[in-house]
């Protein structure tokens, strides 16, 4: 924490010219859709953790002495941000900015936040509800490694989860079973998200974040963190791209992913 109050002193005292308008670099078009057509359910906002714009931000615990980056290790928040500005309405998307520890979330060619931030270039401030819904996994990314009131880092896990869904006024259920959760997210027009990984896993082997957004008779969707044009891993072709960042499988197949700490999110009341 004491870490954490000494870069908001740096933050406070950093000069009004390091607070830019939207910088060139940010103004670029997204290289990746920012939607995705989910057969059964309609269109769904998607983000992903390896888009050029922000895969190269650091993204890591600070014990960490090896770079990490977003487009490898920013799949919880991605996954989150799918869940998220899925569930409620685009104009709450910026009630996070109420519960950042620096007072801000702030973008920057580098890093997530000022813990990782070289500070030799000017940051630009998320206020806007056009900039957080551009910009939402890294917000989230931003939150749970380090940018909130706690100081606490959950990276790479769901450790934080109880957290956002108080934030944002969402309920959500633990569950054992994906065929469980498929069959809420189907009838409530719910989202899962859950972990998988695993030597059968046609995703990755070393684990990854998904969300399960629409189940019908024949097969599971998901919205894919990773941007990706084919599945190198599936080797027994179990998957069917529907379009790059959703993802299709047959329910029998399901078992092959491993799928742990599952978590339906309903949908915002009201």
């Amino acid at each position: 924490m004491r870490k954490w109050l000494c870069l908001l002193l740096i933050c406070c005292f950093m000069p009004l010219s390091a607070l830019a308008e939207m910088p060139e670099w940010m103004a670029t078009e997204d290289a990746y859709p920012r939607y995705v057509q989910v057969p059964g359910r309609g269109e769904m906002r998607y983000y992903a953790q390896n888009e050029p714009l922000w895969g190269k931000m650091s993204f890591r615990y600070p014990h960490y002495q090896a770079p990490m980056y977003f487009s490898s290790t920013g799949c919880v928040p991605t996954a989150l941000a799918n869940c998220i500005a899925n569930l409620v309405s685009r104009e709450k998307l910026t009630v996070l900015r109420e519960h950042a520890a620096e007072k801000d979330f702030f973008i920057c060619p580098c890093s997530m936040n000022l813990v990782e931030c070289n500070r030799t270039h000017a940051r630009y401030p998320l206020t806007t509800t056009a900039d957080f819904d551009r910009f939402l996994c890294l917000a989230i990314g931003s939150y749970i490694s380090g940018n909130n009131p706690e100081g606490e880092y959950a990276c790479g896990t769901l450790a934080m989860l109880d957290e956002l869904m108080e934030i944002y006024g969402l309920r959500y259920q633990k569950l054992d079973d994906l065929k469980q959760a498929a069959e809420i997210v189907q009838k409530e027009r719910a989202l899962a998200i859950f972990l998988v990984g695993g030597e059968d896993c046609p995703f990755t082997a070393s684990g990854h974040a998904l969300v399960l957004c629409h189940a019908d008779e024949n097969e599971y969707y998901f919205l894919d963190s990773y941007f990706r044009l084919e599945y190198e891993l599936d080797k027994l072709r179990l998957l069917r791209i529907v379009e790059p960042g959703l993802a299709a499988m047959k329910n029998d197949k399901v078992s092959c992913l491993g799928a742990n700490s599952i978590y339906v999110i309903f949908p915002e009341e009201g």
